[in-house]
């Protein structure tokens, strides 16, 4: 059940499985997410959820104001997410994606992933930090959670290999040195 560069099969778990049994399955916005959001005062703008799978989080930030784009390299994923917003009356844009090849051309305030970095292969992560650079506006926010616990400090580590911070990190700013030296904990 593995897919391109060894992820599982994405486009399997999402047309065979019962989504809201998966176990990343949220219903309502990621409690970290919220209390950073709150902590740093981001309370409006563009937001990329990166990894949306089931869109939960991306029709959440929709509902609270946010210019939300939610994308997944799995097409059943979208599909689903897209009937769920509709369903709901939300308004967020869905696209497939992949994020180490991809089409997005930001920049974004927020980038949210619940999802999608903890699944990349060791050796890419530095192409994920350098799209993260390229995506996040120069005042933007970066809030990835791992779902693995020996994987929590692999965010930093990509960006600056001196930090093994052990909680859920935010990253603030575009810029290199943004990237290295604002990496802090939130929670």
């Amino acid at each position: 059940m593995n897919g391109p560069r060894g992820f599982p099969s994405w486009e399997d778990l999402y047309r065979n499985d019962t989504v809201e049994k998966l176990p990343w399955y949220w219903p309502a916005l990621d409690p970290d997410l919220e209390a950073a959001l709150v902590r740093y005062e981001v309370r409006s703008g563009s937001f990329l959820d990166l990894g949306t799978g089931p869109g939960t989080q991306a029709i959440a930030l929709a509902e609270r104001g946010f210019k939300v784009t939610a994308t997944d390299i799995s097409p059943a994923a979208i599909a689903y997410a897209a009937r769920k917003a509709k369903a709901q009356g939300v308004d967020v844009s869905f696209m497939t994606d992949d994020i180490l090849a991809t089409q997005l051309t930001g920049p974004y305030g927020g980038v949210f992933d619940r999802g999608c970095f903890h699944v990349i292969a060791p050796e890419l992560r530095g192409s994920y930090a350098k799209t993260m650079h390229r995506l996040l506006a120069p005042t933007g926010w970066l809030f990835p959670i791992a779902s693995r616990p020996t994987t929590s400090a692999s965010v930093s580590e990509a960006i600056d290999s001196r930090s093994s911070r052990s909680s859920i990190p935010s990253i603030k700013g575009n810029a290199t040195r943004g990237l290295k030296r604002s990496f802090r904990s939130f929670g």
